[in-house]
């Protein structure tokens, strides 16, 4: 792509001067200062065009290999504006009755949806660019805080969901009932032991025994994703891919019942302690969502000129929520 460019390799304060040019403008009699003042006045030329067109690709280009979990694990949403927004857990219809031969039909009851919400907010930072940076051709100053506001906005998604987690001692946050996250009145908290084959099967039938909004039907919930501790991460992935059971008799050459059970065994440094966790498909049975307005998933930059500094800032903005929206898609095991 640069074959054949003249610009490819040109110092910023050239280029800051070639737009000038290419503007109308004479800079004839203006020096290295000068020339970048006016090249980064609003209206003046296109460098500060050029300069947020290249912002834009740096910032999107570092946030998006940004090693992330959260997408592993959580459901991903939209929001039209900052209020509350219902996330609904439709209810189930009254099982059907038989009836005599002269009997009546019995009127049933379709029970009331649960309800969570998900608000969001917007987070993010100011970098500006002085004419100090173009005099001096320090592309460094440019092209570093960029790269670090592209991982900072994917970091801020990755903090938020796992201190989601952490609220209330562990629990997670409070629902819509009054009660935590993970709670026994919620059926998602199975006896506290170490990931093992037995634990492992206690946590997926403690999923599938879920019941519906109603009350009416089981819902054969299935995990997919392992989520704990980078201490824990390597025996659940030796839990999930071995044959058979080497806690059993092995003459008896008992087969691993959980085997292949997760689709994604996640470990995280950001988790510490015991405790570890299983979750349903997010898709499926979501139980965290991140949720960006309007349905933008990568942060924006916004531009204004700084008249007590003669450069120009640029904001960037991440706008979303992170929030609990369901309990029945996930267990917590306290572990030992």
């Amino acid at each position: 792509a640069r074959q054949g460019n003249p610009a490819a390799h040109q110092p910023l304060h050239v280029l800051a001067e070639q737009s000038l040019i290419a503007a109308g403008i004479n800079t004839r009699d203006m020096d290295r200062t000068r020339i970048a003042q006016r090249a980064l006045a609003q209206g003046t030329s296109d460098f500060t065009v050029v300069l947020e067109n290249v912002l834009n690709k740096m910032l999107l280009a570092a946030y998006r290999p940004s090693a992330v979990t959260w997408s592993r694990f959580c459901a991903t949403g939209t929001l039209t504006d900052y209020r509350p927004h219902a996330r609904y857990h439709m209810g189930s219809f009254s099982d059907l009755k038989s009836v005599n031969e002269d009997g009546e039909y019995e009127t049933g009851v379709l029970s009331d949806a649960a309800k969570e919400t998900i608000t969001g907010s917007r987070k993010g930072r100011i970098l500006q660019i002085t004419p100090e940076v173009l005099v001096n051709d320090d592309l460094g100053a440019f092209s570093r805080p960029t790269v670090a506001l592209g991982q900072a906005a994917a970091r801020a998604i990755e903090k938020d969901v796992y201190a989601l987690l952490a609220l209330n001692s562990g629990a997670g946050p409070t629902m819509s009932d009054g009660v935590a996250l993970f709670h026994a009145s919620h059926g998602n908290i199975p006896t506290a032991a170490a990931p093992d084959m037995a634990s492992v099967d206690a946590g997926r039938q403690l999923m599938a025994a879920q019941m519906d909004v109603g009350a009416n039907d089981y819902l054969d919930i299935v995990p997919t994703v392992w989520l704990g501790p980078l201490s824990l991460g390597s025996k659940a992935r030796e839990i999930n891919a071995a044959e058979y059971n080497d806690d059993a008799n092995k003459q008896q050459r008992r087969p691993n019942v959980v085997r292949g059970l997760f689709a994604d065994v996640v470990d995280s440094p950001r988790l510490t302690g015991t405790a570890w966790y299983m979750f349903a498909d997010p898709t499926q049975e979501p139980v965290i969502e991140v949720a960006f307005l309007n349905g933008v998933q990568t942060p924006t930059i916004e531009q204004e000129l700084n008249f007590r500094t003669d450069g120009v800032a640029w904001k960037v903005v991440h706008r979303y929520g992170v929030a609990a929206v369901g309990w029945r898609g996930a267990i917590r095991n306290a572990g030992v």
